[in-house]
């Protein structure tokens, strides 16, 4: 790092600006820990330069991956949003990660219909980070939605444990129509069916009285090479 920061410095005494502030990013983006991080924001604050919309995104997100998600909130809330900046993609994708690790979901919504509006597709991590924290909140309808509306934006494919907390969550609840649409999703997707969500969809259906759509849906699933024990 100590030549990074001589770098920084001799763009600095040079007025290149913009240059050494790519330097101070690209610093960020390859630290290993928070404290590399840090060291690196307060080296642009010690010589008076600061950090750019860019270089916050990348402090952010190094605090949000190594679980240092209070600190990454109140870093956005009074550098970023206290200061009326406006957060690009990749800020708010961060933010919907760290938000949803600490359980403020109303947040984290708020972060993800940002992106959608902007017509841009949140990141996997995204997705499945805000869909989970909707269902650990018994709140599946809510992260069904989300579901909805990035499978209509995109042809992006979610994690196993994604697919199957949103069949389990939705048919637990009786919401069976829904679970399916999920598990049509996943074939649409080419996602091979887990046993789990064969299971989870078939025994909720008799569950609540629709044997025979069971049946069809057990016929169904064999055919995509999967076998579920009567």
């Amino acid at each position: 790092m100590e030549l990074s920061f001589s770098l920084a410095d001799q763009l600095i005494s040079r007025r290149l600006f913009s240059s050494a502030q790519k330097v101070i990013q690209r610093l960020i983006s390859q630290c290993s820990s928070v404290s590399e991080a840090t060291s690196a924001a307060d080296f642009a604050f010690s010589r008076g330069m600061g950090l750019d919309l860019i270089s916050y995104g990348c402090l952010i997100r190094k605090l949000v991956i190594f679980g240092e998600v209070w600190m990454a909130e109140a870093l956005y809330m009074h550098c970023m949003v206290g200061k009326g900046l406006g957060p690009d993609r990749n800020l708010l994708n961060s933010m919907i990660i760290c938000y949803c690790k600490l359980g403020k979901l109303e947040e984290a919504k708020s972060c993800f219909d940002r992106l959608i509006k902007l017509k841009v597709i949140p990141w996997v991590g995204s997705c499945n980070a805000i869909i989970k924290g909707f269902c650990v909140q018994d709140r599946v309808l809510e992260a069904y939605g989300c579901f909805c509306e990035i499978s209509e934006a995109s042809d992006i494919v979610q994690d196993f444990a994604c697919y199957n907390r949103l069949v389990d969550g939705l048919c637990q609840r009786g919401f069976l129509d829904e679970g399916f649409h999920v598990f049509d999703v996943m074939i649409e997707q080419g996602v091979p069916p887990t046993v789990h969500v064969c299971k989870s969809l078939i025994i909720s259906f008799c569950k609540w009285g629709r044997v025979e759509e069971a049946e069809i849906l057990s016929t169904e699933i064999e055919s995509y090479g999967s076998v579920v024990d009567n």
